[in-house]
């Protein structure tokens, strides 16, 4: 767990994110609520269901012992597939939120269309 202004930062993004980091590189890492400290936060430093953001350069890099460089490119594979899998996750989640919303707008509509009658409840 990296430890960044003296906090301890127990976050799913930062794993993904460093792992696959090349040495000089500089990252911005968006850590939403679910992949950090979800609703119940960490008082009194993050609040609840806070989105953590960082700008992170990766200044050095010492690989673990007996990792060969074969299976730390596995790793990185399977990391970087990872990340893939939780950006698509993201933009389902995107787009079934958007698809719920426009059907909440539809109703309204309908109901106001039938004069406001019922107001969603059974007649």
């Amino acid at each position: 767990m990296p430890l960044v202004d003296g906090i301890d930062y127990d976050a799913v993004a930062w794993d993904i994110a460093v792992k696959t980091m090349k040495v000089g590189e500089i990252a911005k890492i968006t850590c939403k609520p679910e992949h950090a400290y979800g609703r119940a936060g960490s008082p009194p430093d993050i609040p609840p269901d806070a989105t953590l953001v960082f700008e992170v350069e990766l200044v050095a890099c010492n690989p673990r012992k007996g990792l060969s460089s074969g299976s730390a490119s596995e790793e990185r594979a399977r990391l970087e597939e990872l990340a893939a899998a939780n950006k698509e996750e993201e933009k389902k989640k995107r787009e079934e939120a958007k698809a719920a919303a426009a059907a909440r707008i539809q109703a309204k509509l309908d109901a106001k269309k039938g004069g406001g009658e019922g107001k969603g409840k059974a007649k």
